[in-house]
């Protein structure tokens, strides 16, 4: 298979002395691009301190399936969470999202995302 990736960091100062910098990502894949039912998957999400919020959406023409694995490390502390989400003729799109927070080396479990209708309106595609 042929993917390409995007991934943006954007990273935001603190706004006041003593706090730490804020960053602002997005990776975007795009599986099978020469074909006409490639598979995209958007991450995107905002890091602040130890808190992670992560945002996920795939579409297809086709069928596909995207598991995504989000972890933060923040001193000694981690978290980790992940979604799949599934694409089909019944649904041309999956979107999901996740919060994690690193306190006490703790994870989370796996987790199937939800699924919109096929011409539905999603956001991106």
């Amino acid at each position: 298979k042929t993917v390409e990736a995007r991934l943006e960091i954007q990273k935001e100062p603190a706004e006041n002395s003593g706090e730490e910098d804020k960053f602002n990502y997005e990776l975007a894949i795009d599986v099978d691009p020469d074909l006409k039912d490639h598979m995209t998957v958007d991450v995107l999400g905002h890091v602040d301190g130890g808190n992670m919020d992560v945002f996920t959406h795939a579409a297809t023409e086709g069928e596909g399936k995207a598991d995504v694995r989000a972890e933060i490390h923040y001193g000694d502390d981690e978290d980790t969470s992940s979604v799949e989400m599934s694409v089909s003729d019944t649904s041309d799109s999956s979107s999901d999202q996740m919060q994690l927070r690193a306190t006490q080396n703790r994870k989370k479990e796996y987790k199937k995302s939800r699924k919109m209708k096929k011409g539905s309106k999603s956001g991106k595609k």
